[in-house]
């Protein structure tokens, strides 16, 4: 009797399913052996998931994912170039963008706050999410109180998200701050309220950036785990849909089945 091969499916054709599919399928090719029958199984009519490259005008946009954040060891920016994708004789999406190197903040009734405000909170801010990320040691400075000021249960942070300790932060800030969170700056803007919205402003980024509608659901040890790539950002000059494409390419006929 034949033993029956057994078969792996994967589920999605977004680019960690294709890039999946892509490594088990070329494997099996190389080994000259088919040990398993494999399939990826789309629940939409498309491969690609979030990645949606498109025109506009005669132009390329994307729909979708847009950037590679950090190319250095990045596997996107890996699979772009094996597939000469980061180079076109066409125009595309950010081709000549620039980051502005001094940016303004601006309130919704038009008054510019101080730069000086703005980098306080900026600094104290980021000083916060490295303590959370593990890239700064602050066992014995403000950050390592501010822990301590939330009276966790035999100072575990097991259950600590992200949102309570930069709340308890900010209070913590503007109790170094007690003179001053009460002056005038602006019309009905006092220096407390600028402080605060500015302060918003920061974590509104970084829920854009995780993916998170409320970062009282984003764990506060989980913060660490996160690995952000070095080097430039950049676009796909092909657009991102030409990876997925190519990685499908590589696969046979029938092997990704679409709803």
């Amino acid at each position: 009797m034949l033993r029956q091969k057994p078969k792996i499916v994967i589920i999605g054709a977004g680019i960690a399913g294709l890039t999946a599919a892509k490594t088990l399928y070329t494997t099996t090719q190389k080994n000259s052996n088919e040990l398993f029958d494999l399939c990826v199984v789309e629940g939409g009519n498309r491969i690609g998931g979030r990645i949606l490259t498109s025109e506009f005008n005669g132009d390329q946009i994307e729909l979708g994912a847009t950037w590679i954040h950090g190319i250095e060891g990045n596997p996107i920016h890996k699979i772009a170039q094996e597939f000469n994708s980061c180079q076109s004789e066409k125009p595309w999406e950010c081709k000549e963008s620039k980051l502005i190197d001094k940016s303004v903040t601006i309130t919704e009734d038009g008054y510019q706050v101080n730069s000086s405000l703005v980098e306080s909170i900026s600094i104290f801010y980021n000083k916060m999410l490295e303590f959370c990320s593990g890239q700064q040691n602050f066992q014995d400075g403000v950050c390592r109180q501010i822990l301590e000021s939330l009276n966790l249960e035999n100072g575990s942070t097991k259950n600590l998200s992200i949102g309570s300790y930069l709340k308890k932060g900010l209070d913590f800030f503007w109790d170094l701050k007690k003179d001053q969170e009460n002056v005038q700056v602006f019309d009905n803007w006092s220096r407390k309220s600028l402080e605060e919205g500015v302060f918003a402003m920061f974590e509104n980024i970084h829920r854009h950036y995780s993916s998170a509608d409320d970062l009282g659901t984003l764990d506060f040890n989980g913060e660490s785990e996160y690995c952000n790539f070095h080097g430039g950002e950049m676009t796909i000059a092909k657009g991102y849909l030409s990876v997925i494409k190519s990685l499908a390419s590589v696969l046979p006929d029938g092997l990704i089945q679409l709803c």
